[in-house]
């Protein structure tokens, strides 16, 4: 998925793999293959949200002429959310309950902690903008994204922390700043 900026030239083809995806998925869960993606016991619905995400963030990224329309979100969904995940279950420390699923306190700081590394990085390699001025804008972010995963469930996180990180980015003006 990284790599689709770099190798494929245009929407119709990022829409070609996804929808492939997509297929694939349906196909796999039909046939009960793939259980490493479909052999979770919850319902979800994150695997087919994944690949419609990164068709949209591509399209964003395109359309605002900015790879990090592209980046940012789907390298804190990717990042993130699964660091939440692992260090809420190896250290529960701080349950709550929020939308009717459980969460911690250290897993949702693991995230917010992760995101704003992630996009404090990036805007630095992407933009010129200050130190302090990339600091705030990845706080936001961070925050952002964390409360979007904060109350998504079934999957839904796959969708709400990148079309949140792409919303923040747009009302953050990211084109005219950088």
């Amino acid at each position: 998925t990284m790599l689709f900026p770099i190798f494929l030239s245009n929407s119709w083809s990022v829409l070609f793999m996804c929808s492939s995806f997509i297929v694939l998925l349906a196909a796999s869960k039909k046939y009960n293959l793939l259980q490493s993606i479909n052999g979770v016991s919850r319902k979800t619905h994150g695997s087919v949200l994944f690949p419609v995400v990164v068709f949209g963030t591509y399209v964003m990224a395109e359309k605002m002429s900015h790879d990090l329309f592209f980046y940012l979100p789907i390298l804190i969904l990717a990042i993130s959310d699964p660091i939440a995940a692992l260090v809420g279950k190896k250290f529960p420390f701080g349950k709550y309950t929020i939308a009717g699923h459980n969460k911690t306190v250290i897993g949702s700081m693991s995230f917010l902690l992760s995101a704003v590394l992630i996009s404090f990085s990036l805007i630095l390699i992407f933009s010129n903008l200050s130190y302090l001025s990339a600091f705030m804008a990845s706080l936001v972010l961070g925050v952002t994204t964390c409360l979007a995963e904060a109350v998504s469930k079934n999957g839904w996180d796959n969708f709400t922390i990148p079309v949140v990180a792409s919303l923040v980015l747009y009302h953050l003006n990211f084109p005219v700043l950088c």
